[in-house]
C-alpha cells in the first residue's frame, strides 16, 4: 500500500486519500504539506495584479481585500517558485509582505502576521518566513545588514528600543568604552536608565565591564559591548 502511494506521487495521479487501514494513518500524516500563508499590504492595487503574482507562481489562491492581498499555497510551491522575492523584486519597496508557515491555515496566517510586523519594522528590507518554531530570513541582504538585524533581534528581546539598539551597534563597531554618564549622554536618557540598561546587557552577556581606577572617589564602571 506504502509502495503504491509513493509510486503514484511521484507521478503525480494523486489528488486525495482516504484510508481507514490504522498503519496508514500515522504514514500519511507525515506525508501531510507544509501550508504557507502570505500577507500583502500595497500602496496601489493594479488591476492585473492577481495575473502579475500567478505569473511567479501558478499554484497559488490569491485573495483581495481592499489594498491587501492574501496568498495561499503549499510550501514546496512557496520554495520552488520564490514567490517572496520575486514579488520583492517585481513590486520593490512598494509593499509590506509577511509570510508565515504551519500545519493548518490558521497557524500559517499566525505566524505570517508575525513576520509582516517584522518587515514593517525593518521598512520592507528584510522578509521573514516565520514558523512555529523558526524564523527564516528571505531576503538577499550581505553579512554585515544581516548581523546588525541578528542584534536588533537580541537587543529587542531585552526591551530596548530599535532606535537605541542602532546607536548601541555603532558604539560596537567603532569600539567605544562608555561609562553610564557617556551612555546617558549618548542616548538621551537618565543615568539609572543606562546603569539599568547596562546591567541587562551584561547579565546577557552582551556587555563587559571593568573598574578604573581615578584620581579621587570610587573607581569608574567602563563597559564594552559584545555583540
Amino acid at each position: 500500500m506504502k509502495n503504491n502511494y509513493i509510486n503514484l506521487k511521484k507521478e503525480k495521479k494523486i489528488d486525495i486519500v482516504l484510508t481507514r487501514i490504522s498503519n496508514m494513518v500515522n504514514f500519511l500524516k507525515s506525508e501531510k504539506k507544509q501550508i504557507i500563508f502570505g500577507k500583502l499590504l500595497f500602496d496601489k492595487i493594479y488591476i492585473d495584479i492577481e495575473e502579475e503574482i500567478h505569473s511567479i507562481s501558478k499554484n497559488c489562491i490569491i485573495k483581495i481585500l481592499d489594498k491587501n492581498i492574501e496568498i495561499l499555497m503549499l510550501y514546496e510551491d512557496f520554495i520552488n517558485s520564490n514567490i517572496a522575492l520575486n514579488l520583492k523584486k517585481k513590486f520593490r519597496n512598494n509593499f509590506f509582505s509577511g509570510w508565515g508557515k504551519g500545519n493548518n491555515i490558521n497557524e500559517a496566517r499566525h505566524n505570517a502576521e508575525k513576520s509582516y510586523i517584522k518587515n514593517k519594522e525593518t521598512n520592507t528590507e528584510v522578509i521573514y518566513l516565520v514558523s512555529n518554531n523558526s524564523e527564516t530570513i528571505l531576503s538577499e541582504i550581505n553579512a554585515k545588514k544581516k548581523k546588525n538585524i541578528e542584534i536588533i533581534e537580541k537587543l529587542k528581546k531585552l526591551n530596548i528600543t530599535k532606535q537605541n539598539s542602532e546607536k548601541l551597534i555603532e558604539l560596537f563597531k567603532n569600539q567605544e568604552k562608555v561609562s553610564c554618564a557617556n551612555l546617558a549622554n549618548y542616548l538621551n536618557i537618565s543615568e539609572r536608565t543606562a546603569n539599568r540598561l547596562l546591567l541587562k546587557l551584561e547579565e546577557n552577556n552582551l556587555a563587559i565591564s571593568n573598574l578604573i581606577k581615578i584620581n579621587r572617589g570610587r573607581p569608574k564602571k567602563i563597559y564594552t559591548f559584545s555583540f
